[in-house]
């Protein structure tokens, strides 16, 4: 049996993506970060927990989500988790989690729209 690495977020994006092209097959890419949230429990009362998540997506849906999203837009995004790895000015070895989306959905009301459009030019 095989494992499975499958990741769904919804939240809000802390920053304007960045759109990037490079390599010999001039493939575009953005990155992002995405911020979601959880409650949990804590004493007699809930507390609202914000997690980051670094996010890259590829090709045709990079340039939309450039396109169309800014700071703060909420979206859905559909993908599987891996790791980059580097190593820093100091030679430290570091290690950063990514979600490698597959599918962005643009999920504020004017995006929606947008969204639709774009999946139909594919």
């Amino acid at each position: 049996m095989r494992g499975m690495n499958k990741a769904m977020l919804i939240g809000h994006l802390g920053r304007d993506p960045e759109l990037r092209t490079g390599g010999t097959s001039g493939v575009s890419w953005c990155t992002f970060t995405l911020a979601t949230s959880r409650n949990r429990r804590e004493g007699d009362g809930w507390t609202e927990t914000t997690d980051w998540h670094r996010v890259k997506v590829f090709g045709t849906q990079a340039e939309a989500t450039h396109l169309h999203m800014r700071k703060g837009s909420l979206v859905a995004v559909e993908g599987s988790v891996t790791y980059e790895q580097w190593t820093d000015q100091e030679g430290t070895r570091r290690v950063s989690t990514v979600i490698l989306a597959d599918r962005v959905n643009f999920l504020n009301r004017g995006e929606r729209a947008r969204d639709a459009e774009v999946a139909e030019a594919k």
